[in-house]
């Protein structure tokens, strides 16, 4: 699942108002480096993506939980993924991504 965080150009750029605009430009772009113009940032994109774990990784973790492998693949709360969050911006007619992500395992 991929869905438009914010293409609010105040969150965009760090310079948001608003009570929680600190925490909504924490989401909407991270550590975005600096010297990304703001006036070219268009969009923040944020999504999930499902992944599977080797048969190694899966033991690693159901011994660090304690548990047998089938109880862990059984368990509601076995669902690795990890984030991505990605960003637009337009220079000119040229369109330009960039992506970060982050990994959260079981």
């Amino acid at each position: 699942m991929l869905a438009v965080f914010s293409t609010d150009p105040d969150v965009l750029n760090r310079r948001s108002k608003e009570q929680f605009g600190a925490m909504d430009s924490m989401f909407a772009i991270g550590a975005m480096l600096e010297w990304i113009p703001a006036d070219i940032r268009r969009a923040s994109l944020r999504g999930q993506i499902r992944t599977e774990l080797s048969p190694q990784e899966v033991e690693r973790v159901a011994a660090t939980e304690g548990i047998s492998v089938k109880e862990l693949k059984k368990s509601a709360d076995f669902y690795p993924y990890f984030n991505l969050k990605s960003f637009s911006s337009k220079k000119a007619a040229n369109s330009r991504w960039g992506t970060s992500n982050s990994c959260r395992r079981p």
